[in-house]
């Protein structure tokens, strides 16, 4: 049987809240009253129920206006191209619920479906019901063919499910494309909704996105408000609500929780530019005079004060609370605001030089340059002028850096920390902050939140970024304590870490110097050497496109969703040896004994690609012109998840890739 990548699949749904009615003795009486076998009555049952309410309407804003509940929260379900939301009925019912997704088509014409479900459904394309399925089934699944006339453009496609709830209830369904399935893609739809916005426009949407949600989550049923906030301040609808969230996030600052320094960068920005009401103020003031900004102050918390992001911004706040109360005592500091104001502008000038002598730690972490560069533009914008000027040039060099990574719309980098959804570049919020500086980048689908730091800013990126991204590249470059590779033509990227890298700099003999030391004791080193504890770096790249890509990494958890660092699809349990020649790497991993993940293994989603040949040690992926060969020592083994192929498994203790870049002519 042939192999099924289900990259055909529509695998990007919301679905709406299941709905649920009891079918009362009086109607199982009337439309069934001979039957005593249960299985035959549930099958007239679904034929008597199912066809009129599915039927129902024409138009899916009919059914919207009688049945509201439904289109409330959705929840979504990415990536995986079989939808299960089965339950157990507990008592005889029947379920409702709705499914949505968008789809892109790139020419007009006639498109063949073909789809697979144990439910009942009506279909609406853009609206307007096209295809009703009557029939139900408790087993076998059913499969539906049918062909749509689709224009050109971005269709919605909604299902309107129904089922009868009885023990296990299968409520299941996937939709699989099959003539025209090359011009039917979900991945291009958000590119088709911002290509044909003005920059302007596509500002201004991400900006309403921003706005439209009221808080954001932030883990543990703690949720930040204030960049939510300042994004409907800027659009001119704040509300009373807004009041009470400012009010709920300046607690938590108060209760010192991790990242409170996050929120209050954004209080800070909304005091500065706009003021609070004289309550508001009162409490803000209470806060900022009980907080602890520094880890040498009294008090204890759970706060990461010394990593770059962080370090950067409780001093730029330190400064700043200093300075609006220099003749107030700070509780936990013990100085007076001014004193507290002198001794962090001294902290932020040794950071600025730490930064500009020895680059980036964190370099190119498209999770924490977001954050990083909100510190900076505390600075910039409230700092006085000397921390102005080099916050600004520092920005713009950290910008030139980015862009030199820049490939097929996204930006592919060794990073110093990242996490397991920004692996996949477009899913990082720094495409978002990309998207909004430069004309001509799409966004991303990641956190926009950071977008409201540059409502109110002054800072305007340099000229030329997108013409350092179109140039091809072979060069190498340092930033903390590691050697950066860049490979890049106008078909493929490779870029790495060299390890083992043995900078010949030295840190200064001051505090910051000792900051980045307890960064990399903490947060895993730079300085990279083979077998070493590694921690969240994400070491090389080959990419074809921004979702075609292959790496590998060493992970310290069996499985995607574990929280501990390094994950899954992130960060490495030891380092690997790391050598890059031009187009071709060579990465070599001694897995440790004393640790039960016993496997590096290959990230390759085949579904990306236009070409896949792999057999025992050897995998070569195209896509146009241009390949990606990786050829292992050792045995790699295909694992399968979620029916996808997206990565190779090697079982041994010590394990040689090559990975290189091949292009044609």
């Amino acid at each position: 049987m042939e192999e099924q990548t289900y990259k055909n699949f529509i695998k990007n749904w919301q679905l709406s809240p299941m709905t649920m009615e009891d079918v009362s003795d009086e109607a199982y009486r009337s439309i069934c009253p001979q039957h005593r076998n249960q299985i035959e009555a549930e099958n007239i049952l679904r034929k008597h129920l199912f066809t009129p309410f599915l039927t129902k309407y024409s138009r899916i804003e009919d059914y919207r206006e009688e049945w509201l509940d439904s289109f409330g929260q959705k929840d979504s379900y990415c990536g995986n191209p079989y939808i299960n939301v089965s339950c157990v009925g507990k008592a005889l019912s029947t379920l409702q619920f709705w499914a949505e997704a968008k789809v892109a088509v790139k020419t007009r014409g006639l498109y063949s479906f073909r789809l697979w479900t144990y439910m009942a459904g009506s279909l609406f394309v853009d609206g307007q019901r096209v295809q009703t399925f009557s029939e139900a089934s408790y087993q076998p699944i059913l499969k539906h063919e049918f062909t749509l006339e689709l224009d050109a453009g971005i269709h919605e496609l909604t299902f309107l499910w129904m089922n009868m709830a009885v023990r296990d209830t299968r409520n299941i369904f996937a939709l699989e494309v099959l003539e025209g399935k090359e011009h039917v893609s979900q991945d291009l739809v958000q590119d088709l909704l911002y290509q044909v916005m003005t920059h302007e426009e596509l500002k201004a949407d991400l900006i309403q996105k921003i706005a439209e949600k009221e808080s954001a989550p932030r883990g543990a049923g703690v949720k930040f408000g204030i960049y939510h906030v300042l994004a409907r301040k800027h659009l001119g609808f704040e509300t009373q609500k807004d009041w009470d969230l400012i009010l709920d996030d300046l607690d938590l600052v108060d209760q010192r929780i991790d990242c409170a320094d996050f929120l209050l960068i954004g209080l800070f920005r909304y005091y500065y530019v706009y003021g609070f009401p004289e309550t508001i103020e009162k409490r803000f003031k209470e806060v900022l005079l009980n907080f602890r900004f520094w880890m040498d102050q009294e008090g204890s918390d759970s706060m990461c004060y010394w990593s770059e992001n962080h370090s950067l911004m409780f001093f730029g706040l330190a400064l700043s609370a200093g300075e609006l109360f220099p003749d107030e005592d700070f509780v936990r500091s013990h100085l007076k605001g001014k004193a507290l104001a002198e001794l962090s502008l001294e902290r932020c000038r040794n950071w600025l030089s730490v930064i500009e002598s020895f680059g980036m730690e964190e370099y190119q972490s498209t999770t924490y340059f977001p954050v990083t560069m909100a510190a900076l533009l505390h600075l910039i914008d409230f700092g006085p002028e000397d921390l102005t000027q080099r916050s600004e040039k520092l920005l713009d060099e950290l910008l030139r850096q980015i862009m030199l990574h820049f490939f097929k719309g996204a930006v592919f980098s060794p990073q110093g920390r990242v996490y397991g959804d920004v692996v996949r570049p477009y899913l990082s919020s720094l495409q978002n902050v990309l998207a909004y500086l430069l004309p001509g980048v799409l966004p991303g689908k990641g956190e926009p939140m950071w977008l409201s730091n540059f409502l109110t800013s002054r800072y305007e990126a340099p000229e030329g970024l997108l013409g350092l991204a179109s140039k091809s590249q072979n060069i190498h470059y340092n930033s903390g304590h590691s050697q950066i590779n860049l490979y890049k033509s106008e078909t493929g990227i490779l870029t790495s870490v060299t390890s083992p890298y043995n900078p010949t700099t030295e840190l200064p003999a001051n505090e910051i110097g000792d900051l980045v030391k307890l960064n990399t004791q903490y947060h895993g080193t730079t300085h990279f050497l083979p077998d070493i504890p590694g921690y969240q770096q994400h070491l090389f790249y080959a990419a074809l496109s921004r979702e075609a890509l292959l790496f590998v990494n060493y992970p310290g958890v069996f499985d995607l969703n574990e929280a501990m660092r390094p994950g899954y699809w992130y960060g490495n349990l030891r380092i690997p040896e790391l050598t890059q020649d031009g187009s071709k790497l060579t990465c070599t991993y001694k897995l440790t004994p004393d640790y039960p993940i016993n496997f590096t293994h290959v990230y390759c989603p085949i579904d990306k690609f236009d070409e896949v040949n792999y057999q025992d040690r050897k995998i070569l992926v195209g896509l146009g012109k241009a390949k990606i060969r990786l050829e292992s020592n050792q045995d790699l083994v295909p694992y399968w998840r979620d029916g996808q192929l997206t990565e190779w498994r090697c079982y041994a203790d010590e394990v040689t890739y090559t990975i290189e870049l091949l292009e044609e002519g």
